[in-house]
Order: C-alpha cells, then structure tokens, then sequence
C-alpha cells in the first residue's frame, strides 16, 4: 500500500532570512509568486511601475507609502511574537503603518536615508549571493551579510550627499524588483504559460536577477533623462 507523499515544506519567512542575511533561493521565491493573489500582484505591479518610472517625481508619496508597509510589517511581527490575540496582529500592524507613514512626512529625509539604506541592503545582499552563485564559491554565500551591509551603508549615507541621485536609483530598482516579481506572479497564474516559465528559469538560475538589472538601469536613466530637461537644482524636503 502506497504511502501519501508528505506535506511540502513550508516556506520561511522573508524577513527571517533577510535579517538573517540570506537571500532566498530562486525556487522559494518562484514559490512565493506563486501562492500570490492576482489582485495583488497587479496593485504590486502598478506600484512597481510608479516606482519605476516617476520615483522622483512622486518620491514623497512613494517613501510614505514604504514607510507605511514597513510599520505595517513591524507591527505585525510584533504581535506575532506576543502571541496574542487573532485580532491584535492586524491592529498592530495598522497602527505601525499609521504612525511611519505620518512620521515619514516631517522627517522626509531621514525616511528617503532609511527606505534607501533598506533597499541597498537588500541590493548587496542579492548582489553577493549572485557573484558568489556565479563564480562557483558557496562558501563565500555565508557572508553575504557583508554586502548587504555595505550597500546598506553606501545608499544610507548617499542620500544625505547626492540626495536625487539617491532616490532615482533606489525607487528605479526598488520598482524593477517589483514590476517584474509581480509579471512572473502574473504568469504562473497563467496554465498555459507556467510550465514554460518554469522550464526556463531552471535553465538560466540567473535570468530574474538580469531583467530586474536591466530594467532597474533603464528606469533610472528615464528618472535622469526627464529630470535633466528641466534643468535647476530641485528643492531640498522639509524635515530631517
């Protein structure tokens, strides 16, 4: 008599592994694309797109809303780890959100200093894990930390130097990353497109990252480009 296959491992947490300084493997994350909700990977989508294209422009809007997710997701692991309630998580987790998204306001530079140093933290832990993948060292992924605290450091400290520059790259990669998780999520859904985009991203480990590069370099040279035209140095945020 045949056994039942055993249940699938579940999937560790994102945040656990980022602030453990592990980059999730490709399968995971095609793993997590897959159990998304259509409706939200098309708001992802617009927002990635939002980000993509119009960070700087839109840039205060855009920290506010990180800043929101953020305290959203602190909150909600907060409660989380005070095992209480079914309720309180999501109480929390609004009242995080409330309460970075209106601190980001008045403190809009030291938001943009905060959401860029996250975002190259992420940016040097994924780049570390790459290089190290690619060059053929996995004992070298163990210290991936190291570049995500370098590029946590670099982006941190560059807003408060060349303060556009900062957010045209941060929200150009941060939109990248975001527009193109949400159109692979879009087309795992798809039945006839599923097996396809799997077989190939087996085949090519490294073809996410490589579109998430392009296109995150080609975002911020539009930011640059429409920004240029303009001419004038732009006025520095209140706050901070």
């Amino acid at each position: 008599m045949s056994q039942p296959p055993p249940p699938p491992t579940p999937l560790p947490s994102l945040s656990d592994q980022l602030l453990a300084g592990q980059m999730p493997s490709q399968d995971q994350i095609i793993a997590r694309l897959q159990q998304a909700d259509p409706l939200q990977a098309l708001l992802v989508l617009a927002f990635g797109l939002v980000c993509l294209l119009l960070g700087w422009k839109l840039f205060k809007a855009v920290i506010i809303a990180n800043a929101a997710l953020v305290g959203g997701v602190l909150g909600y692991r907060l409660a989380q780890e005070l095992s209480a309630g079914p309720n309180l998580p999501i109480i929390l987790g609004i009242c995080g959100a409330l309460l970075l998204g209106v601190m980001a306001w008045p403190l809009m530079k030291v938001a943009v200093s905060v959401m860029a140093a996250l975002v190259g933290g992420v940016i040097g832990l994924a780049a570390w894990s790459q290089i190290a993948g690619a060059t053929n060292h996995p004992a070298v992924q163990q210290y991936a930390w190291a570049g995500g605290l370098i590029g946590l450091i670099t982006l941190g400290l560059l807003a408060w130097v060349i303060f556009r520059f900062t957010v045209m790259l941060f929200t150009a990669f941060q939109g990248s990353f975001l527009a193109v998780t949400a159109v692979v999520a879009l087309l795992l859904k798809h039945t006839g497109m599923e097996p396809r985009l799997r077989e190939t991203l087996a085949e090519d480990r490294y073809l996410l990252s490589l579109i998430v590069l392009v296109l995150g370099l080609v975002g911020f040279a539009l930011q640059y480009a429409s920004t240029s035209k303009k001419g004038g140095a732009p006025k520095k945020p209140a706050g901070g």
